[in-house]
């Protein structure tokens, strides 16, 4: 049986490294949470998994984005940049640079 088919697993979000989501995809599931980016990029089900807190915090200071801003009020290029960020901090973090 396939482990990703049954929770705990099946209830995540994609993997930043090995299954990254579009900038397109991240961006609409990001501008419609009205919580604080942080917040957000540490649910391990909305848009990423994998994201704990130095590695968000590292995304959000390289993105330029203040973890408090609420996802709802970000900028298309904030929104790139922190979805761009997500993918190299964690691509980084996991050894897989290019």
């Amino acid at each position: 049986a396939d482990p990703f088919s049954r929770p705990p697993l099946s209830a995540l979000a994609a993997d930043p490294v090995t299954d990254p989501p579009s900038a397109e995809a991240f961006a609409s599931v990001l501008r419609r949470v009205r919580a604080p980016i942080k917040a957000a990029l540490l649910d391990q089900g909305r848009v990423v998994c994998g994201v704990g807190n130095w590695v968000a915090d590292e995304v959000l200071y390289q993105a330029g984005v203040l973890p408090a801003a609420p996802c709802e009020s970000l900028s298309e290029e904030q929104l790139a940049a922190i979805h761009a960020q997500v993918l190299a901090v964690c691509t980084a973090a996991c050894g897989r640079l290019e």
